[in-house]
């Protein structure tokens, strides 16, 4: 009982600092190595002795399509200028796959998925309740962590522990979709009373964070009954109970977000939407995103078959520049964004192919076997994971890179998932809950 109470303990900590870019990690060599990947390689030898210990291993959703693309990587690995950045990201990546076969291995059991899940919730609130108190703090003057501000040393622009607020906004999003869509489903995985208080805590640090694609997500899940509504309209049927719905919690969205312009008419609509061409400002954000596009698509191009692995993605774009990347300042300089060219590029076209089969397989069989279920907590969990993982990916793809730590956390709860999920389903090993498939 204490080596599992010691491992839960260790994957709370997984999950608790898979945010943690600018607290409690150690820079050698200009690269970050966070404590979320200590809490991992302590568990690496655990899974070991289980797997050793119970004769059979789990192999997680897609897995082989996923080694597959990480092979891909490897032997890309050359084509750089700057060969240590390649073999870091590598690493890193692998980290990441090592953390889904770790979760699968040890999450094995419905009342294990659900331990972790309720843990994976306070995790975001704990973040969202951060950053609540930095914002507060900045108010009377004091700078924990801040990044960004509007009014230097008074109204902050929220970023948790992340490097900035788009990132905050992006790992927010995860508990927010996910969370939402629990309440949905009146799961009983938290009480009535902790469900609205996580709830609360993640909504509000979400639209503090003054993300604008933040927002967009929020503004997505709101109004998606306006959707649903014009849906059935279209085929005929009416249900109006969508619209007010949908109506209501936009309104709540609006009011909140109408508070921030309200605080002391401290800030102005110029501000907020600074560097997208919106209100008269100017669109220099918008053209540094269109212009990193471009450069992505023209090095995918001059080699599609021959990818750059993941880190060697600055030194090409540097090429283009007439610089021969050596050092990490320097790939600063070149640093993209724009996940799905990315990955196109740093895969090649033959190397996308496994990634895009992996990325198929995430969403696809867990939503068959949820369908096939009945409705219960470990249903209820595998959708919600996979509908998180949905509007996460959405986000990502214009600000940040493929290898941020809490989406491969994620996908890792969801390969976990659908395991136990599948057990349950084919009646192998949970048979006295056969009347609660999960």
């Amino acid at each position: 009982m204490k080596r599992i109470d010691f491992v839960l303990f260790l994957i709370i900590l997984m999950l608790l600092t898979a945010s943690w870019d600018t607290f409690m990690q150690v820079t050698i060599g200009g690269f970050n190595f966070r404590f979320t990947q200590i809490a991992c390689m302590i568990l690496i030898p655990i899974t070991f002795v289980q797997i050793c210990s119970q004769s059979k291993q789990t192999h997680p959703l897609g897995f082989w399509p996923l080694l597959t693309w990480v092979l891909f990587m490897i032997i890309f690995i050359p084509n750089t200028t700057f060969i240590l950045r390649s073999v870091l990201y590598v690493v890193w990546l692998i980290f990441s796959v090592v953390s889904i076969y770790i979760f699968v291995q040890l999450i094995q059991t419905p009342k294990r998925l659900e331990q972790v899940i309720r843990w994976y919730i306070y995790s975001f609130t704990f973040i969202a309740f951060f950053g609540i108190i930095q914002f507060l703090a900045a108010l009377f003057g004091k700078n924990i962590l801040v990044q960004q501000w509007f009014i230097e040393g008074r109204l902050a622009r929220i970023n948790g522990f992340n490097y900035e607020p788009s990132f905050f906004a992006m790992y927010l999003v995860q508990g927010f979709i996910f969370i939402a869509y629990l309440r949905k489903k009146k799961s009983q995985i938290l009480s009535y009373t902790q469900s609205n208080i996580c709830y609360f805590f993640i909504i509000t640090s979400l639209i503090l964070s003054t993300s604008r694609s933040g927002w967009v997500i929020l503004i997505l899940w709101f109004t998606r009954p306006i959707f649903i509504f014009f849906l059935y309209f279209f085929q005929g049927r009416l249900y109006p109970s969508y619209l007010k719905k949908a109506l209501m919690t936009l309104s709540l969205v609006v009011a909140n977000v109408l508070i921030l312009f309200l605080i002391a008419d401290l800030f102005s609509l110029e501000v907020l939407f600074s560097g997208i061409g919106f209100l008269g400002t100017s669109n220099h954000s918008t053209s540094i995103r269109w212009a990193n596009f471009e450069e992505l698509a023209t090095i995918f191009m001059r080699s599609p078959l021959i990818g750059y692995s993941l880190g060697g993605l600055v030194s090409a774009v540097g090429a283009l520049k007439g610089v021969i990347v050596t050092t990490n300042d320097q790939a600063k300089a070149f640093e993209n964004s724009g996940l799905a060219l990315e990955v196109l590029a740093a895969s090649g076209v033959v190397g996308f192919i496994p990634f895009l089969a992996y990325t198929y397989t995430i969403f696809v069989k867990p939503w068959n076997i949820a369908k096939k279920m009945a409705p219960s907590e470990t249903r209820n969990i595998l959708i919600g994971l996979v509908v998180s993982l949905f509007f996460s990916l959405i986000i990502i793809q214009g600000g940040q890179n493929i290898l941020r730590i809490s989406i491969w956390y994620h996908i890792a709860l969801i390969s976990a998932a659908y395991a136990v999920s599948k057990k349950i389903f084919q009646h192998e090993e949970y048979p006295e809950r056969q009347n609660d498939l999960a």
